[in-house]
């Protein structure tokens, strides 16, 4: 086989840029020969590598026994991990995609590497293990983004690929550049701000409180994807992956067992990011004053239920558009925002009369600026080389009186972390609304920390369960179901035993 045939291209976290720093470097091993098998170009350079002196790797190994094969070795000048498959023209295409939606904003990448790391705390990446693979961490990612609002990423359809029967991947990279410049085009358009705190809130309780598991299929083609369109009978949490639409990669989660453990993760993690807490873990919010907010939350939707109906009846014209217009405008039911939004409605009735309300309340009131919160959110999720991090925000000081954290709607209700809230409704002409609350924890250091006693894990990790029979406790690398049976000896043939057996096979027509 000539070197010209012969083709390697990158794929997985290695092309996306959305893996750890402990993640393996991964190759594909692809030919233009199709009289030659991958698996036999697999083990010739597995032959090279193992027996050619001064090659820069060192431990080369092989697991040809595995679903996809592969070669194992170690870069010798920077201990990195490389392992070379075969058969991942599919992984390749779909690393390819998500490496367009990485390069169009730099939260992207970052939000996905910090919900890798977050599962990888609870031991949920370990796809090898039977769990979730990792490229289908970054699809919920990207889905998220996708289908917040405002959007931070757009939704176009993946180009179709046709270089797979050759292996080549330059028939298709001209398919994947129109597609880059198709969503950069986005990039120019009005754009979600949102910190990278408030994304990671709404990442968590998107998938721990709204997204409907039951109906709806994690994809990145569609907008809309039910899963009555899909053969799939489970109806847990189900990803599809781009360029393998036939294939539920998230089908280790329809244990029951697993995928209790997983929404116990994301709604654990959701309690833990949601509320303010100081150096040591504890909330400053108690559990008693969470309790009389959701009462309060509660009594108040009801009698605005009530009131809604009464004032539909008797409004004119003016009103109607007022009220389609304040319909818009939905205030998250935060705690923080729960419990001074009392104190927010008095002053502002106080200073109705005057022409300068927006003037006054910002001068006497306080805000957390977005960079002290992402700091205190989110600063310590991506050093992957710690075991754990901490992050102690500084104190708010009064010089930042006049700095507002902007908070985007969203229609499925998110709930973030902004303490104030500027409201820009394009489609009415309304002025912009601007509501200023009082930074109760300016006198506190703030503290989050990305480890498994923060986030109340029991140490255990997942159940393991095993792919083939399905039973738990041990996985399918030692499925007491996959092993054959001990062969016993045999005792010595006879005359008479031949001769009987060769009179059988004479019988036989």
């Amino acid at each position: 086989m000539s070197p010209a045939s012969v083709l390697i291209h990158m794929y997985g976290s290695s092309l996306t840029g959305f893996g750890l720093k402990t993640a393996d470097i991964n190759v594909d091993l692809n030919s233009t020969d199709k009289d030659k098998k991958l698996t036999v170009l697999l083990n010739e350079v597995y032959i090279l590598l193992r027996d050619k002196k001064d090659t820069g790797f060192s431990n080369v190994r092989t697991d040809f026994l595995a679903k996809v094969p592969v070669l194992l070795l170690t870069d010798e000048a920077t201990g990195y991990q490389v392992t070379i498959a075969i058969h991942c023209y599919n992984a390749h295409c779909s690393g390819e995609l998500l490496a367009i939606y990485s390069d169009f904003d730099e939260r992207v990448r970052k939000l996905a590497i910090a919900f890798r790391y977050w599962a990888s705390i609870f031991g949920l990446d370990h796809h090898y293990d039977g769990f979730i693979p990792p490229h289908a961490l970054s699809l919920m990612v990207i889905y998220y983004l996708q289908n917040c609002s405002p959007q931070v990423l757009p939704i176009i359809t993946p180009p179709k690929v046709t270089g797979e029967e050759v292996g080549d991947f330059h028939q298709d990279s001209p398919a994947f550049e129109r597609m880059r410049k198709k969503v950069m085009k986005y990039a120019f358009q009005k754009r979600n701000e949102s910190s990278l705190g408030q994304l990671w809130l709404g990442l968590i309780r998107f998938y721990s409180l709204e997204f409907d598991v039951v109906t709806n299929v994690v994809t990145i083609r569609n907008e809309v994807l039910k899963r009555t369109t899909k053969p799939w009978n489970s109806k847990k949490l189900s990803v599809e992956d781009p360029y393998m639409t036939k294939k539920n990669i998230t089908r280790m989660l329809n244990n029951a067992r697993i995928y209790e453990y997983w929404q116990d993760a994301v709604k654990k993690s959701y309690y833990y990011f949601g509320l303010p807490r100081d150096c040591k873990g504890k909330s400053l919010i108690s559990d008693e004053e969470l309790k009389d907010m959701r009462q309060k939350m509660k009594g108040s939707q009801q009698h605005g239920e009530g009131s809604g109906r009464a004032q539909q009846q008797n409004q004119t014209p003016t009103d109607t558009r007022e009220t389609e217009s304040d319909e818009d405008v939905v205030i998250p039911p935060n705690p923080l925002l729960a419990k001074f939004t009392s104190r927010l409605a008095t002053r502002n009735e106080r200073n109705s009369s005057a022409d300068d309300d927006e003037d006054s309340c910002t001068n006497e009131c306080s805000s957390v600026t977005s960079e002290s919160l992402q700091r205190s959110q989110a600063s310590s999720h991506l050093n992957a080389d710690e075991a754990s991090t901490s992050s102690t925000t500084e104190s708010v000081s009064h010089s930042q009186t006049k700095n507002k954290l902007k908070v985007q709607g969203n229609p499925h209700n998110e709930r973030t972390t902004g303490i104030s809230k500027d409201i820009d409704d394009e489609n009415d002409g309304d002025e912009e609304e601007d509501f200023l609350l009082v930074d109760p924890w300016q006198d506190y250091q703030l503290s989050y920390e990305f480890t498994k006693e923060t986030f109340l894990t029991d140490g255990k990790g997942p159940i393991l369960v095993c792919m083939y029979c399905e039973q738990e406790g041990h996985l399918k690398n030692n499925c007491p179901e996959d092993e054959l049976p001990e062969v016993l000896p045999l005792p010595a043939l006879t005359s008479r035993h031949v001769r009987v057996l060769t009179q059988t096979l004479n019988r036989v027509p």
